[in-house]
């Protein structure tokens, strides 16, 4: 009998034993329905990164991602092929990197009583990266520019410049850095005090890239350093060329031709007998009544009675130009600014000009003429010529092909 009732307790054991598994396994079971479905795929509508669309908009890092500033390429070990420039008619040659660009005829800065020779950046565009309210500059910026400034203009304001010799000529030349070289973060001037025709300035600019980091910025100087030695280095002046005779023109009815061009959208008409220039473009060109004077006249040589000079230009219309003293009228139904029988006059020279505000460009035509030495009635009745002259070359301007 105790061996009946041993066996009845075992087996109620094992039943309660089985029934308390089978809570704990319902109870798990309820635990597991309240618990997020952990995704083994990746949902509809994900990124092959897993991250929702919408999340990548909002999510921020925690901490500030920190950017390493890029390596500027090193132009120190670049060669630079150099180009030998020449002007005798002012007495001075140099020489320049031979892939820079000319930007002379953009240039927006002018010295009083100087005349730019030349003007080149490392840039095509650097007249207007310059006219920029805060500029940048992309592959770092270097300008060159060189004046011809005439003898009765007193030397620039040099502060702290060091005296230099170049050519045999003395010279002075001046550093500036950061603020008081603005727009570039390094520039140099240097003066020359020439011969008894010119003296002449030099302007060099340079500004490395921007963001460029300080080692960009540091190998950019020393290579902008290194272009100056090289152009100090190969600066000359000569002595001054003599006055070559000049024929007086034959008097006589004027005859005209008209010139254009297309692209431009511009023509007028120049007195047929007139010499157009050698190196003349749609976009600047040259006329002179005397053959050899096509080209610039040098300064102190006096200018030959009867001669005619016309110099015209194309410019961009954002290159807003000087139009200080000139007097606004109509031109081909544009606007335009003339200085007409006002020009400077001394004792053998006189020059006219005109500003004319095209669709899209900017039309300069510059007039000189040269009444020379003669009695005052003579000189009184040519300049009334030229001014004869210059009224029909304006009043026959047109635009369009």
């Amino acid at each position: 009998m105790n061996d009946h009732i041993a066996k009845k307790n075992y087996l109620l054991c094992l039943l309660l034993l089985i029934l308390g598994l089978l809570g704990l396994g319902m109870a798990g079971c309820k635990a597991s329905s309240l618990s997020p479905t952990a995704s083994s795929a990746t949902p509809t509508g994900t990124s092959v990164f897993g991250v929702w669309p919408s999340e990548s908009h909002r999510a921020s890092p925690i901490h500030p991602v920190q950017v390493t500033p890029t390596p500027t390429p090193q132009p120190a070990d670049v060669p630079v092929e150099w180009l030998y420039i020449g002007d005798p008619t002012y007495g001075i040659s140099w020489k320049e990197p031979n892939n820079w660009y000319g930007i002379q005829e953009n240039w927006p800065i002018s010295i009083p009583g100087a005349i730019l020779l030349r003007a080149v950046a490392s840039e095509k565009n650097a007249p207007l990266l310059l006219s920029s309210p805060q500029p940048i500059f992309p592959n770092g910026l270097i300008v060159l520019t060189v004046y011809a400034v005439r003898p009765e203009v007193p030397p620039p304001a040099l502060h702290d410049a060091q005296p230099i010799t170049v050519s045999g000529q003395t010279g002075w030349i001046q550093e500036t850095k950061g603020a008081a070289a603005m727009p570039f973060t390094w520039q140099a001037t240097l003066f020359i005090q020439g011969t008894s025709a010119y003296s002449y300035t030099l302007s060099f600019g340079c500004t490395p890239p921007t963001g460029a980091d300080d080692a960009g910025q540091t190998g950019f100087q020393a290579f902008c350093q290194q272009i100056w030695k090289h152009i100090l280095e190969g600066i000359e002046i000569q002595g001054t060329p003599p006055c070559a005779p000049v024929p007086t023109p034959l008097p006589g009815p004027i005859t005209w031709k008209r010139i254009h061009s297309d692209w431009y959208q511009y023509s007028f008409e120049v007195p047929s007998g007139w010499y157009e220039g050698e190196t003349a473009s749609p976009d600047r060109r040259h006329f002179s009544s005397v053959p050899m004077l096509s080209g610039p006249f040098p300064y102190y040589c006096p200018s030959p009675y009867g001669w005619m000079k016309l110099d015209f230009g194309v410019h961009p219309l954002q290159y807003q130009p000087d139009l200080t003293g000139m007097d606004p009228v109509t031109i081909a139904g544009r606007p335009a600014w003339v200085l007409l029988g006002k020009g400077r006059e001394s004792a053998s020279f006189v020059e006219f000009s005109a500003y004319i505000s095209g669709p899209q460009y900017w039309y300069h035509l510059w007039f000189g003429c040269a009444p020379g030495e003669g009695e005052n009635e003579v000189r009184k009745a040519f300049v009334a010529q030229c001014t004869d002259v210059m009224e029909h070359i304006l009043g026959s301007f047109q635009f369009g092909p």
